[in-house]
């Protein structure tokens, strides 16, 4: 598992090999193969985020909120958790070979990141890391 700072719940371990799939910006080149596994890996990590996210917030958020209540709750809040993470795990410090600063520095270059982190995880079948490291993320607000 892997943390910058030693109040941050530690992220999931990553292999080195994946480490590159998730911090080297997704506009360098890449072979066919690398770049379809990356693109994969991201639309897994976006599902499993939202849905660990979700199921993070119905069971610690207010009671009782559910339906259009909770829907408008992750509408609302969930990009700022993102950003909020990405920053906290200062993950666009160890990004390599984005375009500019301008481009790494914006909320979608954020979910990219996240998603595609949590998506390497979820490739390997680890959800339950997921849920859990998720679950305490949201607990920690």
């Amino acid at each position: 598992m892997t943390t910058n700072n030693n109040n941050l719940p530690p992220a999931p371990a990553l292999e080195p090999e994946h480490q590159l799939t998730v911090f080297v910006h997704h506009s360098q080149p890449a072979p066919t193969a690398t770049r379809e596994f990356s693109d994969r890996v991201r639309a897994l990590g976006k599902r499993h985020l939202l849905v660990a996210y979700t199921a993070a917030i119905a069971r610690q958020g207010p009671p009782f909120m559910m339906g259009a209540e909770l829907d408008a709750y992750i509408e609302q809040n969930y990009r700022a958790f993102v950003e909020t993470w990405v920053g906290r795990y200062n993950w666009r410090a160890r990004m390599r070979g984005a375009p500019s600063i301008e481009v790494l520095t914006s909320m979608e270059e954020g979910m990219i990141i996240f998603e595609t982190y949590v998506g390497v995880v979820a490739s390997q079948k680890r959800y339950g890391e997921i849920t859990d490291w998720i679950a305490r993320l949201v607990h920690l607000g």
